[in-house]
């Protein structure tokens, strides 16, 4: 089903005069409405299904993978160290030139290099 946005323009007072109607109080309706291609709005459609959508935006989803700045920034270090010594041993997405390193993967990575940390140390 297409959507489109139409612009609704208020008739002013004279041209509701000439159209023979009586002039309403004024509305605060919105001066864009997305409406289907068979005329009903959006807002009309969803109320009569019984359902309001809710706007995507408003929800924010857990991230399941970053950038690989974001991920060095994550961990508390450089770009630089990061991609010197740690994305090398993570497992991570690529796609034409977009990497994507996991967020699982950062955690699993911290996990192994802790623990390898504490038996270096003895603890």
């Amino acid at each position: 089903m297409a959507v489109r946005a139409v612009r609704v323009e208020r008739a002013s007072s004279r041209q509701l005069e000439l159209l023979g109607e009586s002039p309403a109080a004024p509305t605060s309706a919105p001066d864009t409405a997305v409406v289907a291609q068979d005329g009903r709005s959006v807002g009309e459609r969803a109320a009569r299904s019984g359902r309001e959508r809710a706007p995507s935006r408003d929800r924010k989803l857990p991230r399941l993978a970053v950038s690989p700045g974001e991920a060095a920034e994550m961990l508390g270090v450089s770009r630089d160290y990061f991609d010197e010594h740690v994305i090398g041993d993570l497992r991570v997405v690529r796609r034409g030139r977009r990497i994507l390193v996991p967020v699982a993967e950062l955690e699993r990575w911290l996990a192994r290099n802790a623990a390898r940390a504490a038996a270096l140390s003895g603890v």
